[in-house]
This record gives C-alpha cells, structure tokens and sequence, in this order.
C-alpha cells in the first residue's frame, strides 16, 4: 500500500472516521458530567537505605546497588503488607468514630453524616473517650471475634475511604536513585486524605521498626547464651590449670624445667670437682701415711682421732646443705653457718692436739721430719674431710634432682593437655564474643536504618486536583479514531476481492489491459465521460492492436465471456461499438438468447443478434461459426463480438471459444476470485489460441490512472500541494517549453 492508497483509504471513510470518535467523546462526556472532585496529598520519607551511616566503620558505607535494591523492595513489601494497610484503616476508623462532631481537618461534614448512618450501635459502645490506642484495640478484637461481622466488612470490602483497597490507592515510589520515598494519596475529602498519610506514616515507622529489630534480638540472645557457656567451660579450664599448679608447686613449668636442667647440669660439674679433689686428697694422705711407721699409723686410726673426724665432716655436711639452701643475704642462716665453722675451727684445734700428742717429735727412717709430716697429714684430712661432708650433700642434692625429675616428667604432658583445653576454650569464647559484638553492631546499624524519618509532612489539600475529564473526552476521541482507522486497514488489508488491478492480474494470471470505474455517486468535479472514452478507447487499442497480428481474415471473431452473471460485459461491449461505430468500423454484436442485458438505449442497436447456443454444438471450422453467427449479411463486417455469461453455470459449445481470434474476460472489481474461477479459467485457456486479457468493471475511479495517468479533475490549489508531498514530486509542475 502506498502513502496515496492510505490517503485515499482515509478519504473514502472520512465520515465514519469522524462520526465514531465523536460518538465516543460525547458518550465520555455525558458520563463523566458528575464526577467527584479528587484530593491529592503527598508525604517525603528519609529511609538511609543507600547511603546510611555505618556503626562499623564510622563512616557512610560502599553503595552495594543490589544490595540497597533489595532493601528498598523489603521497604516497599512492608509498606504495602495488608498488616500495615489493615492497622492504618483502624487507626482511621478509630479517629472519626472517636469524633463528636464534623472536624474539617479530619472528616468533611457530608462523609462524617454518611459515617454515622452505617455505624451501628454495638460499634459505637466499643469507643473508649479520649484513648485511640484502647479503641483500636477493641474494634480489633471485635473484627477478629466473628468474620463477617461490620468491621471484618467494613476492612474488606470497597467502603471509600476504611476499605484495604482503599488504603492501597496510596502511591509509593523512591525519588530517582536517592533514599527519600514518596508518598502520594488521592481522596474525595481533603481531611481524610491528610489523615490517612500521617497514620500510615506512624504505623509503618513503628512496624518497620518492629521488624528490622526482630531480626537481630534472637541472634544476639543465642551469642549471650554461647558465649555464658563458653565462659563458664574457659573458667572450669583456668581453675583446673590453678588447681594443677597449686598440687604441683609450678608457678611457671617451663621456666622452672629449664633452671632445674640448668643446676642439674652445674651440680654434675660441681659433684664431679669435688670427687676430683676428694681423690687427690686420699691420695695424699696415703701418700703421707705411707712415709709414717706401722705404729703411727696406727695410733692416727685411734678411736679419738676416728670421731674427731667424722664429727668434723658431719659440721662440714651441715654447712655445705645450708649453703646450698639460703641465700647470702639471709642473717639467721648466716648466723648457723658462722657457729658451725667455730666448732669446725674447734674440732680442727682438738684434732690437731691430739695428733700432736700421739707422736713424738722425731725423724722419719727416710730422715724426713715427722711433725712436718703429720702437719701436712692433718691439713689433707681437715681437707679430705671437708670435702667428703660437700660431697655427701652434692649427692644428697643429685638425689633431689632426680626425685624432682621423676616428678615433672609427667607433669609436662598433663600441663600441655590442660593448655590446650584453655587454649580452645578461649578462642571458642573470643570467636563467639566476636560474632556477638558483631550482632551488636548489626544491631545499631540496623536501628539506625530502621529509623525512618519524615522530610515532608502530609499537607491538607485546598483545592481539588484539576478534572481529567478533558483528557477522557480527548483519550475517548483518539481511541475512536485509531479503533476504526485500525479496522478499516484491517480490512483493507484481507480484502481478497479484484479490487484493484494489478491484484486482479496477480490473482487470476490474466494480464488487464482496461477498467471501468463505478458510474454512481458521479462528482461535479470529475469529468466522467472524458474518462470513460478514454479508458474505452484503450480497450479498442487493444483489440485493433492483437487482432492486427492476428493471421485469417476478417471478420475478426472477439469472445467476450464472463464466469458470472451480471458482471457488465454488456455495457462494455456497447461502449465499445459506440467507440467503433464513430471511427466507421463496422462490427456486429452477438449474444445469446439466456442473457439478458441492460441496454444504454431503450432499444436495441440496430447491429446487435441474439441466438441459441444450441445452434452452434455442429460447428467444425471458423467459416462455419460466421455462417452461423451472421448468416444473411453480404458484406462482412470487421469485428463480430460474441458474448458469453456466466460460463460456469451455462451449457456452451465449445467450438464457440476453439474457433474465436481473440477473448476477453470480463469481472466485477468487487468479488472473489474462487477456486471454480481458476478451474473454468484453465479450461477456457485451453480451447483458446491465445490467451485472453481482462478487462476489470467496477473499479474506484483512481484504479483508471494506471491507464490514463492524472485524472482530469478541479483540485484547489491545497489539494495538488498536498497530492504533490505525498507522492514527493515537488518539481513536477514545472513544464519544458520547447
């Protein structure tokens, strides 16, 4: 379809195209002559979703968009959850049903009198004077009692202004990418339209509250609880390991096991030293004893000089033990040593004495001096003597040593034992107060988030929101157009029928050399018969055109047939003779004797015959069909026309088409081209030496330009500008003079 076919489209239906958008604006018109005026307030909330402060981190937290979308969609869910619609319709109620009198700030005068009209009286008793929250209460609990009853109803169904359908007129919607919401709500009355968004407001800051607190309450009590648990195991631990330390006099087991290696070590080398000089003192003293007689020897093995001795290294043993044990700086000890080593000092003169007594002053049988000898003798004893009473506490010590050994050796492995179970113990308990102190701070960041604040308070609406109803008539009119321009496209654009011609060529095959356009609803403006015998004169064209090549002589036999009846071919014809007739051609015309035509003249053309078709079954050669056709004429004409109607239906001979020089097929621009159509059109096609050409009756007008180019028609100056835009040929007026 082109523009100019769509244009021609809109021109042809022009009047329903405006009739059925105006039906349409009237009716909106006449049915929205008394609609209610509409009040419109708005309430800005701050959620801090987007970019909230973090406890954690002390500062506004990396924007996580899908994250802060979610959020965004739980703030919304909320809001629109039926419990926080159902709480804002009861708080509403509660607050007019409290009223004594109209208050235009909360309820007009009219909706307060149609309030009191439906309340009954069992709902009235429920209104506790001066306290909102203990009505609500009531009238909750009421609804909750029985379903069905005036609250349950008056909640669910589709009262104006208590209904949840109603409060969930209420628009929210987040300002662009920011953290403010808005909410939006329209009412007939302006004080309940203020009304309902401060209580929704309230109720939905105290449930969101509510909820986003929830949240965490049950997550920290569950980390108190591990926590207290992992407590109490990490202090059974802690006294296990006291209690261990405090049995086993460990005040730090590995330091203590590394000083007690460390003397072990230094008392080895010390019991070591000592043996050594032990040895060397015997040694000596056999050495001395072995310059000395049998006889002195003897005498230095008395009983006296025996206990003398051995009372000397028991002193000697004391004071090495108390060396061992006390410190320099202890007095008392100090003391003990400082009077042992006088009796030392005494046991040593005594013992001196005695040697001295027991022998003589003389010479030794090698000439050594024996004084001299003993002398030496005594101070290797008084040595030998202290030596041995050191080494006997040494060993005495290495026993200790060993003893303490034998004891920390298992010590270690339980001690490690009761470290490791402190040590799992404590970072059980710093991992469960980690995750508590965790929930805590969720905890704030959620109080903090949870804290809705109100930017814009609801205002009271003065005046009511502009009439849509302008808009309605104006939507009502453009839906009209586009309803019925659409179903006129559609239409157009299924139509099947012959309509135009070249679709009548692509349907039947058949090339069309020439239309006829509808005669009826003639214009003043158009020049119809100028058209008219110029689209016959195309036909005639045509015809002295094929049958010029056409080999034979004349007459020329031309067939013009039609599937249907009623399909103009008559009318045709005769324009055509007339067409002929003016031009000197001679011609017949010849149909039969089933057809009934629609003459241009009240009486039949002078040239015309009507047979039989029975007539012409014997016909076996053109010359026989001429003899039959126009049997008493001498001079023979150029053209004999021969029409046929209605092949589908009608009985013909079929040497009537075999036998023709030429055919054409004559159809109606408004019918379909039928599957008996294609089957009659083969058979013809096939008694035919030729093939046939179409001629189309009953075309729209403009289908004649694809023969005739421009119609000759009076356009005002507007209408070939507009004709010239759409076809986009905006130089074509300007002609070549030579």
């Amino acid at each position: 379809m082109t523009i100019l076919q769509f244009f021609r489209i809109i021109k042809k239906h022009i009047l329903l195209l405006i009739a059925a958008p105006l039906f349409l604006a009237i009716l909106v018109y006449v049915f929205t002559a008394n609609q209610p005026k509409t009040y419109e307030s708005k309430a800005t909330l701050y959620t801090g979703l987007a970019s909230g402060y973090n406890v954690g981190s002390g500062i506004s937290s990396k924007v996580d968009y899908d994250a802060t979308q979610i959020a965004f969609d739980n703030f919304m869910s909320i809001m629109n959850s039926r419990n926080v619609k159902e709480e804002v319709a009861l708080r509403l109620f509660a607050t007019h049903l409290m009223l004594d009198e109209p208050d235009p700030q909360l309820i007009s005068k009219e909706n307060y009198r149609e309030l009191q009209k439906i309340i009954p009286n069992e709902i009235k008793n429920l209104v506790v004077e001066n306290d909102l929250k203990a009505t609500v209460k009531n009238l909750r609990e009421y609804k909750k009692a029985e379903e069905g009853n005036f609250v349950y109803e008056l909640l669910n169904y589709v009262h104006p202004h208590y209904s949840i359908k109603a409060i969930s007129e209420v628009e929210i919607e987040r300002l662009n990418n920011s953290d403010l919401v808005e909410l939006t709500y329209e009412s007939d009355d302006p004080g309940i339209c203020q009304l309902t968004l401060k209580i929704l407001t309230n109720s939905f800051t105290e449930n969101y509250k509510s909820v986003k607190a929830n949240r965490t309450d049950e997550v920290i009590s569950y980390f108190e609880k591990q926590l207290a648990k992992a407590e109490e195991k990490l202090n059974k631990a802690e006294d296990k390991l006291l209690k261990f330390n405090q049995d086993n006099n460990i005040i730090n087991y590995s330091e203590q096991t590394k000083f007690i290696a460390d003397q072990k070590e230094k008392l080895d080398v010390e019991i070591q030293r000592v043996r050594m000089e032990r040895a060397s003192a015997k040694a000596a003293i056999k050495k001395l004893e072995s310059q000395l007689s049998k006889m002195d020897k003897l005498k230095l093995q008395s009983q006296a000089i025996i206990n003398l001795r051995d009372s000397l290294a028991n002193l000697n043993s004391k004071v090495a033990l108390i060396e061992t044990k006390v410190s320099a700086k202890d007095k008392t000890s100090q003391e003990k040593i400082s009077n042992l080593n006088e009796k030392i000092a005494e046991l040593e003169m005594k013992l001196k004495t005695k040697v001295d007594q027991l022998h003589a002053y003389s010479n030794t049988k090698e000439g050594v001096n024996k004084k001299e000898i003993l002398s030496n003798w005594l101070n290797k004893v008084i040595k030998f003597e202290g030596i041995k009473g050191s080494l006997e506490v040494l060993l005495k010590r290495e026993k200790e040593f060993l003893e303490r050994y034998e004891t920390f050796a298992p010590l270690g492995a339980r001690l490690k034992r009761i470290e490791r179970g402190i040590s799992v113990s404590e970072r059980e308990y710093l991992s469960i107060l980690k995750s508590l102190n965790q929930a805590r701070l969720k905890e704030q960041n959620i109080k903090l988030q949870s804290d809705v604040k109100v930017v814009s308070k609801p205002y009271f609406p003065l005046s009511p929101k502009p009439s849509k109803r302008k808009l309605l008539i104006v939507a009502a009119a453009m839906v009209g157009f586009i309803l019925v321009l659409f179903a006129i496209l559609a239409m157009e654009y299924f139509d099947t029928t012959l309509r135009y011609p070249d679709r009548a060529q692509r349907i039947t095959g058949l090339p069309v050399i020439s239309v006829l356009p509808i005669l009826y609803g003639k214009s003043k403006n158009i020049n119809y018969p100028y058209i008219i015998d110029r689209l016959v004169t195309t036909l005639m064209y045509h015809l002295e055109k094929t049958t010029y090549n056409t080999a034979g002589e004349e007459p020329k036999i031309i067939l013009f047939y039609s599937n249907h009846r009623k399909e103009g071919k008559t009318t045709i014809i005769r324009y055509l003779i007339h067409k002929l007739n003016s031009y000197g051609i001679s011609n017949y015309y010849i149909n039969h004797e089933n057809e009934d035509p629609t003459d241009i003249e009240e009486d039949r053309m002078s040239n015309e015959i009507t047979i039989n078709l029975s007539d012409l079954y014997h016909i076996n050669s053109k010359q026989d069909l001429l003899n039959s056709l126009i049997p008493d004429i001498d001079e023979k004409p150029k053209y004999v026309f021969v029409e046929m109607s209605g092949m589908i239906a009608v009985e013909y001979p079929l040497s009537l088409p075999r036998y023709t020089d030429f055919s054409y097929l004559i159809a109606r621009a408004n019918r379909l081209w039928s599957e008996a159509d294609k089957k009659t059109q083969e058979n013809i096609i096939e008694l035919l030496d030729k093939e046939p050409s179409m001629v189309l009756n009953g075309t729209e007008l403009e289908s004649a330009e694809l023969f005739l180019g421009e119609l000759p028609k009076k356009r005002s100056h507007l209408a070939r500008i507009m004709k010239r835009v759409v076809r986009l040929q905006f130089y074509s007026r300007y002609k070549i003079k030579k």
